[in-house]
């Protein structure tokens, strides 16, 4: 599965082949995992920031993201 992240700023970052994500909170040392198969559980927050690991890896906090966007390769 691909991901398509675009940002506020109207720029887009692009993940090929998404295999998780990872988001946590400021000053929270828990950090949860979200696997593709479990993607309907993803909610963008404003206050998180969000590892998308995929063939690279992104780190983008939640207010910077406009919207995701996954779809098959």
């Amino acid at each position: 599965m691909n991901c398509f992240i675009r940002l506020k700023n109207n720029d887009y970052v692009e993940i090929k082949e998404l295999k998780e994500i990872k988001f946590s909170y400021p000053h929270s040392q828990r950090v949860t995992n979200i696997k593709v198969d479990n993607i309907q559980e993803l909610k963008i927050s404003f206050e998180a920031n969000y590892v998308f690991i995929g063939k690279s890896t992104v780190v983008i906090k939640g207010d910077e993201i406009q919207y995701v966007q996954l779809f098959e390769s």
